[in-house]
Order: structure tokens, then sequence, then C-alpha cells
């Protein structure tokens, strides 16, 4: 059977504890029956954005949604319900909403016993007592439960009612639902909310109430600068006064606190909670979170004037002392140390909810009822009528309550609760109102004292006031007592039989007017029955019963009204009283005022005491930085010596130079060499083609069979037609570049780039410290880097790591934590060589792995780097780690490149198999080639370089120590790396040459070493699943296993060379294509049809992760490299026609890829409109040529790329079943924002283009000759710059006082022109293809003047160009423009628009997505 059941609280405001109770009640019910539907009932149909998901509805719409539903139960609960008072709050529409709360409880007890359901009241609060119109009402209900002892002890005084449980607050199960509480990513989870530095740790403050809350706020932030904590005032019931708190801190001078002043989640207010290092607020159900997530908590009690909801929490944590009721008591809380985590009864808590929701299950189900003894029991009824009164213990024996009973029946007994010293005494009528005696502090009128100046004497007064309903009292006494208690003076003067009478008579009469009702209930129940049967015959009784029974309630009210009247005569002997009473309570208040200004001076005079105190502690404080300073300073002067005496000797080492050098220019032999090169200069002038030929022979001479390996028939070609082009200059550098390519393939090249020391031969050897040169490091209070040496013996080793850390680490801020285990050698004096580094010495041998975590544990830096100490790291090897790292925090661990002594390569990253043997990658191989230098991810990096970051290292727990004392920790620590998210990726920059075996030798069968083969098993059993899952069996597909690319779609992007990004448009746009494709998750291999490493290009898309293959044998074997790989890629992305020809064949015939051609431009069109312009025969033949070329291509492709919408309807006609697509030439990402629109204080002309484009030396030669002098004439001084590379000498020449010649220029010099320059102008006459000169220049938002070449395929109407072929309309054009700052305003903001609209990156990616798809 499947049961609905109705619940009613407060769903339509923002308050945590109200939102969360449906969460609560619909899994702790689901988990124990079947519920067919829950339906929730708020006050108004306003739906709080927590209460997302849940079905909420207002409380007339109960009764029509019951007729559909036909509820089982109803169940009242969440927050203080059980009373009458009247509430204000905010709805989730902005409303302030005032109504009495009774409405919140009582409506559906009524429904429930309408409708005969049963009713239960789940864990509630009940802050103070009720009605006695609303005894009759409780009546009813099924089952009532508390959630703190003081709400069970004012729900006893409501009559008859059955009987409760007290039980914890139904949220305590809380992080079931939420497991962000306890499982340990909260702070991880609470960074994406709080905007922390890293590492930061914070503290939570939170307040429902003004009062005190700058106190509040002033002691909680004093705290957390001691404790260094970030400071995060939030709200948690934004219905409350928690927002207008917000609103007040974010107003405060806050020293840098964070405000979270917007409406928070739920999930967001329960992760801060949670992951705060400290919780200070008056939220319930805050405190409740902090609590279960082990946040140290401590509570501003805003209800300390009576005992409240927080009490209750204090009772069932069994800790008073969490509770401040003042700013002060705060404060000394805060203070005061505390276990961390704090120690709670949780389990116990929820093994006593647990109970709770197993009866109420129970209950709705109509099942058994033994569940019930789960719960304890809710208080001892020990009745002692000897003594005349009754004890209520709560549930560890101790006194809660004391009853007096002043009548014979139950009915009529008053409960007295039990008195503290200093607490108020409070009443509790089983048939009246909750009273509460109030005593004034007693006033001390006057002292009498004896010679001695011993009190005998004195003489006190004090007040009795009982607020109750109507009844007022007040006593007024002079005693004269000689204790210091005056905790009995209230009992031996106060008039307490007096008072209790006067309550008693009250009582009586009302008992009895109940009495009399209840009689006549009884009678008119005996009479219905008798009507049962006899209903005609006793018609004419039932009315004259009716009649008499009418006339008996009328007496009745009679009798009442005359009672009032005698309360209201005792009201005029009170007023009496009270008249009497005011001429002395004017007398205290005097004396008050005068005993507040005597308080006032006490703390003016304490205020100056504290400021004084805490002047010397600032001054104190003053001096200990001074100190610290001079300490640095006098180290900075140690260093400066150091540095000083260094310099001085490598200035005499100089001298000594220069003096030899002096006597060598006076030797016979230089001034013969010297007429030589007189005479060289002469014969063979530098720049002359004689002394190229010459250097050509020379070298042949000194390696000829490297010349024989560089000549062929195509070199000689191209050299002859660079030095009839370009100059004896660019043909020595293409000759350097041809030398290169040659040496690349050889192991000697890499050997060369090496800088190594040679150490000992055998490191045992007697030596001294007198035989090292003393190293000198910087170590810095807070580095990036921490490196953790684990050492033994071997000091030769250790000092010439340390000396190449020294001379190669840059200025990357470092510290050196040297692991001393236990060495026997030099190594036990380190200190007196080697300064500034941090030496850790271990009591005992740990041995490697253990030495590692102990060392770790001590580092101060962002990252760890373990590095072995028979290493040696080369140039710049420390930037590349700490840039990767720095700039993805998707990487969790990254590693060096290993390379052995003799130049070969040891390890690019590890490979490992499904049987959890390994590969060292590329072991033996030349570390120069392109396999080993690019960016990826590996199965693991040895551990002889890898870094670390610290956060991740701390929560792994170092390297696993069932892999002690050696081998395996590093793969496994790779591992657990990637079991929580994070990525190992290979940093080929970061190059370290490792006298691999040093460390522990190369026998596997002794020493270390043997532990290899029992730790591969021990590592085969930990990682069998995912070894099985995600890697080859041992060999198998070494091509994706290299870098881990099982999983993503591969691509081959081939091009004439590696795009040069910043020297030509097709460059750059083949650079942007390529980091879109890694970003789109691609594995990208790039093939430049020259093989050729140009750098930096090479390098940079290496650093992107792009694979490029270059060198010798490449060059000799890319066709056997397509045929034995092409079945691993997905998509081949073919540029430019003259490449794409050599290999489209090839990849239609060994691959299964989808085949795209990227025409850049199309080059037929282009020959074409040069034959046009120039009318040669030549260009017509090549135009047809080129036509021949393409068309194959495109017919061959399975997709056609262009740029710009002309040259896409030329090839969509000549292939229409073919996609071809309109790509963006330039794709970007941001737009400057930096640029200048005051377009007066910009001057001159801006042409960009390499030269190596033939288009670009017509339109410069045509502007300069045809265009440029017409403008001169209306603005003289205006300049045109030139930028481009490759500038031929006709272009060279035009060169003057208004055309400057540029050349070409980096990218930073050629932004700053952009921005300065007032206009650019494309003046292309032939050409094809969208120009990529025109789009930058809408990038950097300068107007532009074109032709309709050079508009080609672009949206010409949008504002940001103007388009002009004659040359004397284009002069008069651009005049025009160039004096209109307010037009060139415009089209400045229409080339943003421009850019925006067609060349980002999410337009590159939706059209490529037509034809790709990464799934």
């Amino acid at each position: 059977m499947e049961f609905g059941i109705a619940v009613f609280g407060a769903f339509d405001i923002n308050s945590l504890g109200d939102m969360l109770f449906p969460k609560a009640l619909e899994v702790e019910l689901g988990k124990r029956i079947p519920v067919r539907r829950m339906v929730f009932f708020s006050p108004s149909d306003a739906r709080s954005e927590y209460a997302c998901g849940y079905e909420v509805y207002p409380y007339e719409e109960f009764e029509k949604i019951h007729a559909e539903v036909r509820f089982d139960a109803i169940v009242i609960g969440g927050g203080e319900l059980l009373h009458n008072s009247e509430i204000k709050f905010t709805n989730i529409q902005g409303e302030t909403i005032s109504c009495r709360n009774g409405r919140i409880w009582k409506y559906p007890v009524e429904m429930g016993k309408k409708h005969r359901i049963k009713v239960l009241v789940n864990s509630v609060g009940m802050p103070c007592g009720i009605s006695r119109d609303d005894r009759e009402v409780l009546a009813g209900l099924d089952y009532v439960s508390f959630r703190d002892r003081y709400s069970f002890y004012r729900f006893c005084g409501a009559g008859r009612i059955p009987a409760g449980h007290v039980v914890p607050d139904s949220l305590w199960n809380l992080d079931d639902y939420f497991p962000v509480i306890t499982d340990g990513t909260a702070l991880r989870a609470a960074r994406r909310i709080i905007p922390l530095e890293e590492g930061e740790e914070y503290a939570v403050l939170q307040m429902g109430t003004l009062d005190n809350w700058p106190a509040v706020y002033e002691c909680t932030s004093g705290y957390c600068k001691k404790a260094r904590l970030k400071l995060v005032v939030m709200a948690v019931n934004w219905c409350h006064d928690d927002r207008i708190v917000v609103r007040e801190a974010a107003n405060l001078e806050n020293d840098g606190c964070i405000v979270l002043d917007r409406l928070l989640s739920m999930e967001e207010i329960i992760t801060v909670i949670a992951g705060a290092s400290v919780f200070v607020g008056t939220s319930l159900h805050g405190t409740l979170t902090a609590c279960l997530g082990g946040t140290r908590t401590a509570v501003y009690n805003m209800y300390s004037h009576f005992a409240s909801k927080m009490d209750g929490l204090a009772d069932w944590l069994g800790v008073r002392d969490l509770l401040a009721d003042t700013p002060e008591q705060l404060a000394e809380a805060l203070e005061k140390p505390s276990p961390v985590p704090p120690v709670f009864p949780i389990q116990e808590i929820k093994a006593t909810l647990c109970g709770h929701f197993d009866l109420m299950a129970s209950i709705i189900s109509g099942s058994s009822m033994e569940q019930e003894n789960k719960l304890p029991p809710t208080v001892d009824h020990q009745f002692n009528l000897d003594r005349s009164f009754l004890e209520w213990k709560d549930r560890d024996g101790r006194l809660a309550w004391r009853t007096v009973i002043a009548g014979s029946t139950d009915d009529t007994y008053k409960v007295e609760e039990h008195v503290e010293a200093g607490t108020d005494i409070r009443w509790l009528f089983r048939t009246l109102d909750y009273h509460v005696v109030k005593t004034d502090p007693a006033v001390l009128v006057s002292v009498n004292a004896d010679g001695d100046g011993r009190c005998y004497d004195r003489t006190m007064q004090f007040r009795v006031k009982d607020t109750a309903g109507q009844i007022s009292f007040q006593y007024s006494k002079t005693v004269q007592e000689t204790t210091e208690d005056f905790r009995g003076l209230l009992h031996r003067y106060w008039n307490r039989t007096a008072h209790v009478e006067l309550l008693e008579k009250s009582e009586r009469k009302y008992i009895a007017e109940i009495n009399g009702k209840n009689a006549l209930i009884e009678a008119n129940s005996d009479f219905e029955k008798r009507l049962l049967s006899t209903e005609r015959a006793m018609s004419n009784i039932v009315q004259a019963y009716n009649r008499e029974a009418e006339r008996t309630i009328a007496s009745l009210y009679s009798e009442k009204e005359s009672l009032q009247k005698e309360n209201n005569a005792l009201k005029q002997v009170n007023a009496i009283e009270l008249e009497t009473n005011t001429r002395i309570t004017q007398e205290l208040e005097s004396l008050e005022e005068e005993l507040v200004q005597l308080k006032d001076r006490e703390k003016l005079h304490q205020g100056i005491v504290e400021g004084m105190q805490r002047d010397a502690e600032n001054l104190r404080q003053a001096a200990a930085g001074r100190e610290q300073e001079i300490e640095h300073l006098q180290q900075t002067a140690a260093d400066m010596q150091q540095t000083i005496r260094n310099k001085e000797g490598h200035i005499e080492l100089l001298l000594e130079v220069e003096r030899e050098y002096e006597r060598e220019k006076k030797s016979r032999t230089y001034r013969t060499a010297l007429a030589f090169r007189k005479i060289s200069i002469f014969l063979l002038p530098a720049g002359s083609k004689r002394r190229f030929f010459c250097r050509l022979l020379a070298k042949s001479v000194r390696h000829p069979v490297r010349m024989v390996r560089m000549i062929n028939p195509r070199r000689i070609r191209n050299c002859f037609t660079i030095l009839r082009t370009e100059g004896t200059d660019s043909a020595s550098r293409h000759l350097q570049l041809v030398e290169e390519f040659e040496r690349s393939g050889s192991v000697d090249a890499a050997m060369e780039k090496l800088d190594i020391t040679q150490t000992a031969e055998n490191w045992k050897q007697a030596l001294t410290l007198a035989d090292y040169a003393p190293l000198l490091f910087h170590l810095p209070s807070e580095p990036l880097v921490s490196i953790v040496i684990p050492i033994y013996n071997q000091f030769d080793y250790t000092y010439h790591c340390l000396e190449s850390i020294l001379r190669h680490s840059g200025n990357i801020s470092y510290e050196i934590l040297l692991a001393d285990d236990c060495s026997t050698d030099l190594t036990g004096e380190i200190e007196k060589v080697v300064t500034g580094i941090r030496v850790i010495r271990n009591r005992t041998n740990l041995r490697f792995l253990l030495n590692c975590n102990n060392a770790a544990a001590q580092a101060k830096g962002k990252y760890i780097l373990f590095l072995n100490n028979d290493t040696q790291v080369q140039a710049d090897w420390l930037r590349p780690l700490a840039e990767l790292m720095e700039a993805d925090p998707s990487i969790g661990l990254t590693g060096s490149k290993l390379v052995y002594s003799d130049g070969h390569l040891q390890e690019a990253g590890g490979i490992f198999w499904n049987d959890a043997s390994a590969w060292n990658y590329g072991h033996m191989q030349n570390p120069e080639d392109p396999e080993y230098n690019y960016v990826k991810e590996a199965d693991y990096i040895s551990g002889a370089s890898i870094m670390v970051r610290r956060s991740l290292w701390e929560e792994i727990g170092g390297f696993d120590e069932r892999f002690a004392p050696a081998y395996y920790e590093d793969s496994d620590l790779a591992f657990e790396v990637r079991k929580r998210g994070y990525r190992v990726v290979y940093q080929p920059l970061s190059v370290v040459v490792h006298f691999e075996g040093v460390s522990n030798g190369t026998d596997p069968t002794s020493g270390q070493k043997a532990y290899q083969a029992v730790n591969q098993q021990k590592f085969y059993e930990k990682w069998k699943n995912v070894l099985e899952r995600d890697h080859f069996p041992n060999g198998e597909n070494v091509f994706l296993a290299k870098d881990r690319s099982r999983g993503r779609k591969q691509i081959l992007v081939v091009d004439h060379y590696v795009p040069h990004y910043d020297r030509d448009a097709g460059g750059k746009c083949t650079y942007m294509y390529l980091l879109l494709f890694v970003r789109m998750g691609f594995k990208v291999t790039f093939i430049g049809d020259n093989f050729y490493k140009h750098e930096p290009y090479t390098t940079d898309l290496n650093q992107h992760g792009i694979e490029v293959l270059y060198g010798n044998y490449y060059f000799n074997n890319w066709k056997q490299w397509l045929q034995d790989n092409l079945h691993y890629f997905d998509y081949v992305y073919l540029q430019r026609p003259h490449i794409s020809i050599k290999y489209i064949d090839l990849v239609r015939k060994y691959g299964r890829a989808k085949v795209f051609y990227f025409a850049h431009d199309l080059h037929h069109i282009r020959e074409y409109r040069e034959y046009q312009l120039t009318h040669d025969e030549e260009k017509l033949k090549s135009s047809e040529h080129w036509k021949k070329i393409e068309y194959e291509l495109f017919e061959k492709a399975d997709v056609g790329h262009v740029v710009g919408s002309y040259e896409q309807e030329i090839m969509q006609k000549a292939f229409p079943d073919k996609p071809i697509r309109n790509i963006p030439l330039y794709i970007y990402e941001d737009i400057p924002a930096d640029i200048s629109k005051n377009f007066r204080e910009r001057h001159d002309l801006l042409y960009v283009g390499g030269f190596g484009h033939p288009p670009n030396v017509d339109a410069v030669l045509w502007f300069g000759r045809e265009v440029f002098p017409r403008i001169l004439e209306k603005y003289p001084d205006i300049k045109w710059h030139v930028v481009g590379g490759k500038v031929p000498a006709e272009i060279q020449a035009m060169a003057g006082d208004n055309i400057v010649i540029e050349g070409f220029l980096p990218d930073e010099e050629l932004h700053r022109l952009y921005r300065e320059c007032r206009l650019a102008v494309v003046p292309l006459r032939v050409g094809a293809g969208v120009k990529g000169k025109v789009v930058e220049a809408a990038y950097f938002q300068i107007p532009l003047v074109t032709t309709t070449i050079g508009a080609e395929g672009l949206d010409a109407g949008m504002g940001n160009m103007a388009v002009e072929d004659d040359a004397a309309g284009m002069a008069e054009l651009v005049c025009s423009l160039y004096g209109d700052c307010e037009r060139l305003g415009k089209m400045s903001d229409a080339g943003k628009a421009f850019i925006r609209k067609y060349f980002t990156i999410e337009e590159a990616r939706r059209v490529l997505e037509l034809d790709i798809s990464l799934q």
C-alpha cells in the first residue's frame, strides 16, 4: 500500500531550516514506507528558490487536493511553529508578510479532525505557551515530538494532550543529503563561491539580529586576523535580519572581509559553512551544519533571555559553553582552545533521530509500534506526594522542574521551574497561562559599619513583578541583612502565600467553568444515545433539555462577567499600589543614572589604558620588524659583498686576458694576420658573392661528408635564386638552415647542447671541502617551488647537482630541501660550502621513499619538485615546469626530459602496459627527435625529476608506503594523480642529465634494485582494474600509448612549413586553427612539407601539445610514415594546392580519415587576375595549370574549405554535391579594449603585407607612385608606414621623409603602429581570397581604405572599410576620411562589430562542427 502525505510548514520563505525540511521528510519517510505522493502546503502561494522540485500549494487548496489525492497523514514540522505570536518575514517575492503563527499549525489539526486524517507533529519548537482556546484543538494529535526539552515543558501546560517525545532536529542527517559536508571537498568547492587566494582559509560570520552586531563583528574580525583567516559575512535566512546584517557589513570598513551579499542556494550555503575553519552565528541550522562538518563553532545566543532552541541544541551536543550571551563571552569562546575537529555525540543523535522516523512511519502505516522503544524516555514522572511536590528529571537524571501540588486532582496542579542562582522564577499552570515572576536586582540603600570598618547592617530594596495575562503585582520591601547571600531574600520577604492564593482563585473559577461545560457535553452525549433508539418519543424532552442547557450557559456567561468585574476591581487596587511605588522608582532611577555615569567614567579610563597597551604592543612589533629588516639588510650586504668579490675576481681575469691581448697585438704573427685580413677583405668584400662561395668551399674542406649530403640539384637552384633575388645575407641564412637540418638527426648535436660537469670517477675517493668552491643560494620566505633532493652519501654528485641548479634555474623563486638520510661522507658538513638551503637530517636511515615523504612534509612552496642527487639540470630547466603548472590547473604532475651524459635519451615520459610492465619511452634514442619534444600526457614520469602540486600531494598523502623502500612509488603517484581528476604531463623543455644507477645501482637482484620486481606485483594488484581497462597489451599501439591519446580524436594537418604566424596571413590562419583543434580536444599532428624545425614557431606548437614532424628521417621517410600510421587518424586537413597534391592520393590509399582541403585562396583566380593586369601569357598558362590542380583536390577531398563568400560561391557551383564551407580567416577570442578613439591624436597611414607575396609588391608600388603623391598635396607632413618582411630593392628605394619602410616588425611594434596610425590602406590590384591584413585592421579597429580585390569575400557594408579602385578617387577618399575624425570613430566601432560577427572562435567552431564529430 502506498501512502499520501500532506506536509504543513513555511515553504514560501528563504529560510534554510524550513527549506531543508521537505528534503529530510522525503528521504527519511521514503526509506521506510512507500509514499504515493507528498504535497507541501504554505501560508501563501509564493515559492522559495530553495523549494524547487517540490509541490507547494497555499493552505486554502488543501481540501481540493485532498479530494484528488486522499491523504493518509498530515505532518506538521519545520521551525518554531507551535505558538500564536504575530510574526513578520519577507517572502521570496520581496513582500513583507505579517500573520499569526497559530494559523500554520491550527489549520492542519482542524483539517485532520474534519477528514479523520492522522496528524503528526514532527520535531518542532515551542518558544512560549499557547492560549486557553487552543487546548481543545491540540486534543486530536496522534503523535507529537519536540526538538528540545524546553518546548516539551511548555507544551505540558496546554491541557490534556497525548504523550510527547523529545527528539533531535530533523536535519541531523543533513550530511547524508549533502555529502560535501563530510567528504573533505567542501573547501575546494567553496573556492568557486568565495574569491579566495590559493591556500587561504576562512571563517564565516552569520547574524540574525542587529543587536550588538558591530561588537560581534569586531570581536570575530579580531580573532580572524590573529588566526590568519579570511572573514566571510553571509546570510543563512534571507527572510529575517540576516539580509540587513549583510548589507550593514558591506558598508563597514571591513579590512578586506568578503561579504556575500546575494541570495545563495541551499547547496552554496551548506558548502560555505562546511568548508570554513570557524563558524560564528545565530542560526540553529547553520550551527548544525558546522557541527556535522567538524567546523569549530561559536554561537551568539540572541535568545539569552529565555530557554531557547539554542539551549536545546547545546543539550543535545552536551556542550553548554557553545553559547555566548554577550560579545565579550563570544570573544572568550573564540580565544579558548578547542579540539580539532570538535568532539560531538553525532552518532548517538542520529540513532535517536532514526528511532523517531521509524515511529512516525509506523504510525502513518498503522503497523506495529515496536520501534517506539528506540526513543529515550522524554521525562521520568516520579510523584512524591509526601513531600507535596512533583520532580521531573531529564534523560541524565538531573533535576529539571519542580511541581508544587495545590489541588486534589491532576487538573489543578501548578508547575514551578527549578530555580538556579540569578535566574527568574517561572510558573506554568496546567490550566492557566504561562507565568514568569521576575525579580529586579537588589539596590543597596545604606550600609552601617563598626569602628573597624566591618559591615554589620545593610539596607536593600528590590521589586517582584508577576507578568501574566491580566494579573500584575508589585512588591517593595526594605530589609536589613548581614549576609552576602541574596538568594533567600525573595523567599523570606515576598508575600508568596497571597500571590499563590490569588492565582488559585482565578484557576478554580476557570475550572468550574470547564466542569460545567464538560457536564453539559456529557449530558448531551447521553441524550444523543437515547435518541438513537427512541427519537420521536424523546424529541420534546431533548428540546426542553436544550433550552435548559442554554439557560445554564447564559448563567455561566453572566457569572464569568461578574468575575471579570471583580478582576477589574483588583486592578484598581493594584493601580493605587503602583502610585505608591512610583516615587520610590524615581529615586531608584536617579541613583541608577549616577551609577551609569560612574560606569561610563570607568569605561573611559579603561579605554585609555587599553589604548596605551595597544600603542606599546605596536611599538614592540615595530621594533621586531626593524630587527628583521636589519637582519635582512645585513644578509643582503653579505650577499652583495660576495658578489663584489666574485666580480673583482672576474675583472682580474679579464684584465689578464686584455694584457695578453695587448702583448699579442705587438707580435709579428698578429701583424701578419692583420695584413692578411685586410687583403682578404679587399679581395672578398663583406656581402659579396665571392666571399659566400669561398665560405662554402671552406665548409666543404672541413666537413666533406656533410657537404656531399647537403648538395642536390634542387638546393643548388634555390641557392642561385636566393642570391639573385634576396642577396648573400639571405643565402647565408638558408645555408645555415640546411646545415642544421643535416645535423639534426645526430646525437652529437644533442650532446653539444648539454652543460655537464664531470664528477669524480669514484665518489668514494678521499676528498676534502677545500676541493669545492662555495655555493651561495637565496632562501625565500614564500617560494614558488620546493626542490626536495633525497641523498645518502655521494657528496660529489650532490654538490654538482646543486651547482647546476644555482647556474640554470633563472628567476624562479625556489627553496632547496636536502634530505640527508644519515650520510657518512662529506655530506655531513655540506653547510660549510653550500649556504641558503635547508638541510633535513634523519635520526635513522629511512631509505628513499620515506626520506622523500619526511622532507616533503616540511616544504613551503606551492609546488614540490623531487630531484635525484645524481642529476645535473640544464639551462632554463625550472621555468617550463612552473609555467606549465601555473597555466593549466588541470595538470597535477609534470616532469622533465631525462638525458644520459652521453647525449642519448633516457626517457620522454613512460608507458604502462596492462600487465604492469613499463617502457621508458624513447630510451637510448636521440633526444632532439620530434616524438620526444612536444608537451603530452604520459602514464608516468620518472621520479628523478617530477613536480607535483603541494595541495594535491598532501591530499594523496605522499608516496604510498607499501612501495618502501623504493621503486614504483613514482608510477603509483602518477596513477593517484589521475584518480583525482588531474593530468600527468611531460615537459620536454625541462632537460635534466641523469647519471642513472648511481643512486641504487643497476643490479636488479641486490640492494634497493631487488625491490623492483616485488613492487611491480604490488603495483599490479593495486591498479589491476585501471591497467586492464585503460592500457594496451605489451608493445601494442605505441602510437596511441605514447601520449595517452587512446580516447581522443586524431587529426593530421599538412602545410608547406611550420606556420610563421607573425610573418604572413596564411601562417597566422594555420596557427589559429591548430590551436582551435587542440581546444576542441583533438590530438594534433603537424607535417611541414620542408620538414624543418623553424624556431621559435615549432617549439610554440610543441608547447601547445602539437606533435610536429621534422628532421632528416621524416624528410626521407614521410611516405612510409603515412603508410604505417594513417589508419590511426580520424581527420586529415590538407592545405595549399602545391603541397596537398603530393599527399592526397596517399591519404586516400592508406587511411580511413575524412579529408579536408583548405585552399587559403584560389591560386588560379589570383593568377588570372594578374594576367588581366599585365597581359603576361605565362600568367594565363599558370592560371590554367593551378585550376586543374585545385579542382582535382576539391574533387578528391570530402570537404572543401575556402575563405570568403566569393570563392565559396565559385566552388559550390563547380561541386554542387560537396560541402564547401566558408571559414573565418582569423579567429579571435578577445578584442582589444585599449584602442584610442581620439583620432585627432593619431597620425599617418599604415600598410602591412609580406613582400614574398607578389600582389603586395604591386600594391605598394602602385599606391606609392599613383596615389600617395596626390595625398601629399593636401597633407604634406603625412607619413606612410610600410611594414613587411623580405623587402625588395625597388620597394626599399621608395624610402624618404614621408615613406617609412619599416620592414619586418615583431608583434609588439606592429600593434603599436595599429594603435597610433589614423588610417590603414590595402591597395591590392591582384589576389584572391580574404586578405588577412583587412581582417587584422578591423581587429585593431583602425579605419581602412581598400580596393574591390582587398574587400573580396567580406561584408563591406559593415562600415569599417571604404572601397575605391581608381587612383585619383582613392587619394580623394583618403584625404576626405583623414580629416573627418567623427566618421573615423564610427568606422572604428564598426570594425569591432565586424570581428564579433564573423571572426570569433565560436563562429569557426560552428563551421568546423558541421563536418566534424567529437564523439
